[in-house]
């Protein structure tokens, strides 16, 4: 190895020099003692030298250590111009010490050599100096060495703190994402992404600057409900507030945003829990740590692998919301929400108890329906209609699709613009479709003559599409031969395929097919044609693609594959051909469902054998532990659970609330569920983490028939759930007379209380329920009791501030 400084030099020269006194023959006990100083000083020198040169200038280990970082003690030792100062002292010590060696040899060369002859040669005072110089220095290097491995621990400290940071926070990153998932997997931001991407750029100015947009986007506990008739642009008006309101609050902090884009084709995943889990979700994705009401929430039921519960999610959801300085929330489609089982209604009367509490601004859109309309009878309401506007600026954005000979003319363009306008009638979907009707026209007579045929009036809308569906089935099929690309996209990437799939027009597929069409081919939301034909229910256009190759085995952004939405659709003979494809019969949706469930839950008897002939898990569960059966019974799917129940399915499995499918048909009062449930034996006294029974969820819902059969078959009357709540109390919290009636009738007690003290006629006091509180002093309710907390009936009326009920009570005080 190259000894750049000459540390190996010197410590040869002075390996010699010490070895001079014995080739002499000379005795260094005998030395004079200055002799004998310097040559303690040579032999301590060299020894730190070589540890010097072997332990640092050349031990890989320590260089690499420094490697990347600064090394004092190395940069002394390392072959750089200018010379360092220890560089320039081993150079002087060196040619000192071969000054000495020489000198010695010289002397050496005398016929007589003694100590008196040599002595001389060691008294030279600048090799002294040399040496003693040297030994100063690498003392000081070796300081410089504790000093650089002091600074080397530091650094290093540092690194693993820093990774250890960056280990933690990736770990906690997992931790939050897993925890959001688990809240609910829905995601509606490849929505946004495929609705903002349709936007004709400048389109949807006119609701942004509008004044009631304005009032609502500057004022705190706001409410705009912007309704319009079908195809007026309202879902990507939806996205244009969304992209505003990004735009304007996306890096701030202290302002929360979450959305919601309704949609009639998935109504189980629909329900108000899910509405409100999926904002709680968003909201917390906009802190940068995750909040302690979801964690808390996730490990409240996480550890009792149930599901969290409305009430429980909607507090979660203040807490958060409260955490915001402004928060907006926006809804989509709200005529397309789960209505069933009073899903809308909940949802909407929960999210404007949210705006009371925490000051949220919300906004809606809708078709103009009474009910919904009369939620928002005391909000800012807007009406959305296609602007001439907008339908001037999407059509001048377009206007490049059509023939030559009306790009070159812009007097016909102008010709154009104006017919549609004066037909959409406010319907953007319409100038849309009136649009794509002149695509085909060979001259400007042609089009004149089809710009006064267009469709108007009240049914335009349904005239325009059979126009549109007509086009397609006929003309297209003779100009593809002509060499058009059957492949061409529109705007949002969808190809004709996609769009002929997506409408079921079997012929005009076929065709496609048979000139090439890609079938793989994705639009800007990841759609492809047999995912459109799937979800649209066209069979025959779904088997002809998959005929053709496609491929079974994806999913949307849902998490749904093609076998699980064709279940729902009742599309046996496809089912049969997915199956036939190798399609996996084990895919779980976003919501943990197999198709066996799908079909369960559909009541699709048929396409239940099928999966079950072809070996489908008939005890998979979903993320809320809902096996095929307790979903069927839900849904009060009888001729579904008689064929599950056959196959051997567990009659009393239970999910993540406790529940069993007794529990779900009761919920439903699906009566010949019930029946079938209790004439196989299933138990009647079961409870869920609620501890409550069959008995207690049918008094809640108000089923008398299914309370009569509960009873038939021996059902407790008294039991009480973890709240000491019997099915009488939940008669009278929910206001259900006649299950109040039936219970009373077979002579339950209307005085018992529960865990807190609370008497059947406080509850019904408590709850504004004035028929009931009747029937309870009809029959003697002591209208005198006190809870734990000394409130009796008539405090809690009064609380409640129900002025009825207060003389109901007053009047048997």
């Amino acid at each position: 190895m190259a000894d750049p400084f000459g540390i190996i030099g010197v410590i040869g020269v002075a390996g010699q020099i010490i070895q001079m006194g014995i080739q002499f023959g000379l005795n260094w006990k005998d030395a004079p003692a200055d002799v004998k100083s310097f040559m303690a000083e040579l032999q301590v020198l060299k020894t730190t030298l070589s540890e010097t040169n072997t332990n640092i200038a050349l031990n890989q280990d320590f260089i690499n250590a420094f490697k990347g970082r600064h090394s004092t003690v190395l940069s002394q030792l390392t072959d750089v111009t200018p010379a360092t100062d220890t560089s320039v002292m081993v150079s002087a010590c060196r040619t000192e010490l071969e000054h000495l060696l020489a000198e010695l040899k010289k002397r050496a060369q005398a016929h007589r050599v003694g100590w008196e002859r040599m002595k001389g040669a060691f008294l030279a005072k600048k090799t002294r100096e040399a040496v003693e110089s040297l030994q100063r220095q690498c003392q000081f290097l070796n300081n410089l060495v504790v000093i650089d491995i002091a600074a080397l621990q530091a650094t290093t400290l540092k690194e693993v703190r820093e990774g250890t940071m960056k280990q933690q926070a990736r770990e906690a990153a997992d931790e939050q994402d897993a925890i959001l998932r688990w809240l609910t997997p829905v995601d509606y931001a490849p929505q946004q992404s495929d609705f903002i991407n349709r936007r004709q750029v400048g389109t949807g100015q006119w609701l942004l600057e509008s004044r009631e947009f304005q009032v609502w986007l500057q004022t705190d506990k706001q409410t705009l409900f912007c309704h319009g008739m079908p195809g007026a642009g309202k879902t990507i008006l939806t996205s244009i507030v969304v992209d505003e309101l990004m735009a304007r609050f996306g890096n701030d902090m202290g302002t929360g945003i979450a959305y919601i884009y309704c949609n009639f084709r998935r109504q189980d995943g629909q329900k108000a829990e899910d509405l409100f889990a999926s904002l709680l979700k968003q909201l917390a994705q906009g802190r940068s740590s995750l909040p302690d009401s979801v964690k808390s929430l996730h490990d409240k039921y996480k550890t009792k692998r149930t599901r969290p519960p409305f009430a429980d999610i909607s507090v979660a959801l203040q807490s958060l919301a409260a955490e915001y300085s402004r928060a907006f929330i926006i809804v989509d489609a709200l005529d397309e929400c789960r209505a069933s089982d009073g899903c809308r209604t909940k949802f909407l009367s929960e999210l404007f108890s949210l705006q009371v509490k925490c000051g949220v601004n919300i906004l809606t859109t809708s078709r103009s329906i009474p009910e919904i309309y009369e939620q928002f009878d005391k909000s800012t309401s807007l009406e959305v209609r296609a602007t001439d506007e907008d339908v001037r600026t999407y059509l001048d954005g377009h206007i490049s699709q059509l023939p030559a000979f009306v790009r070159n003319r812009s007097d016909l363009q102008e010709e154009i613009t104006t017919g549609i306008l004066k037909a959409v009638s406010g319907m953007f979907l319409l100038a849309q479709l009136h649009f794509d009707s002149l695509k085909g026209k060979r001259s400007p007579k042609v089009i004149r003559g089809a710009l006064k045929n267009l469709a108007t009036g009240s049914d335009a809308y349904d005239r325009a599409y059979n126009d549109a569906m007509e086009r397609i089935e006929a003309p297209s099929c003779k100009v593809l031969p002509r060499g058009d690309d059957v492949d061409l996209k529109n705007s949002g990437l969808r190809t004709p395929l996609s769009l002929a799939a997506e409408y079921g027009h079997e012929a005009v597929v076929k065709v496609l097919l048979e000139k090439g069409a890609d079938i793989e081919s994705k639009s800007t939301s990841g759609l492809i044609a047999l995912w459109s034909a799937a979800e649209n229910r066209y069979g025959a256009v779904f088997k002809a693609i998959v005929e053709k190759g496609a491929k079974v085995k994806f999913t949307n952004i849902f998490g749904e594959a093609p076998l699980s939405l064709v279940v729902q659709y009742r599309h046996e003979a496809v089912v049969k051909l997915l199956l036939e494809e190798d399609a996996d019969i084990k895919p779980k949706s976003i919501f943990g469902r197999i198709p066996l469930s799908l079909a369960a839950t559909n009541g699709h008897e048929a396409v239940v054998k099928v999966f079950l002939e072809k070996g489908s898990d008939i005890e998979s569960k979903d993320n809320d532990g809902g096996t095929p059966l307790s979903l069927a019974a839900e849904h009060g799917r009888n001729t579904v659970v008689k064929v599950l129940l056959e196959k051997g399915a567990d009659i009393e499995s239970k999910d993540k609330e406790g529940r069993t499918p007794l529990s779900w048909s009761v919920i439903g009062g699906h009566e010949a569920v019930v029946k079938m449930l209790l004439e196989r034996g299933t138990d009647v006294e079961s409870k869920d983490n609620d501890g409550r029974t069959p008995l207690s969820l049918a008094a809640e819902y108000g089923h008398e028939a299914v309370i009569k059969l509960l009873l038939g078959k021996g059902a407790d009357i008294e039991s009480k759930d973890n709240e000491g709540r019997t099915p009488l109390s939940w008669t009278v919290i929910s206001g259900r007379e006649t299950a109040f009636r039936v219970l009373q009738e077979k002579g339950t007690d209307i005085n018992s209380k529960g865990s807190k003290g609370w008497m059947q006629l406080s509850l019904a006091a408590a709850r504004r329920h004035a028929a009931v509180v009747q029937l309870l002093l009809d029959r003697g309710a002591d209208v005198n009791s006190k809870d734990k907390d000394g409130q009796t009936p008539l405090s809690w009326a009064a609380q409640s501030g129900h002025e009825a009920i207060v003389k109901q009570l007053q009047t048997k005080a």
